[in-house]
């Protein structure tokens, strides 16, 4: 199948514990971040470093377990993650190397 693709978002209501806007620029960066089969931004080496350099540091910064887990073991979830809260803040990912934030920006994400 070939055309365009698109993007829908729905759910019913939102937990207490995530802020909405958090939640759309969340899924806004799975739409950023490329085609599952194809060629994802966090599937690239450059990605990949910055996160392994970054997660942790970040990740200690969560309270929420689940996100937290997600940040450091999945490279998808942690782009997902690490734009919705460049998005929201960009203060979030101020880390002692700051790769995440280099390469948000080089990507002319932030």
């Amino acid at each position: 199948m070939s055309g365009p693709r698109v993007a829908v978002v729905i759910w019913n209501g939102i937990v207490s514990s995530m802020p909405e806007m958090y939640l759309y620029a969340h899924e806004l960066a799975h739409v950023i971040d490329g085609d599952p089969e194809g060629e994802q931004l966090s599937s690239l080496n450059e990605w990949r470093a910055a996160w392994n350099v970054d997660k942790q540091e970040i990740a200690n910064t969560i309270i929420n377990v689940r996100r937290r887990e997600r940040i450091l073991t999945d490279p998808v979830e942690g782009f997902a993650t690490m734009f919705a809260l460049a998005s929201i803040d960009h203060r979030y990912l101020r880390t002692t190397n700051s790769a995440i934030l280099g390469f948000l920006k080089k990507s002319r994400l932030l």
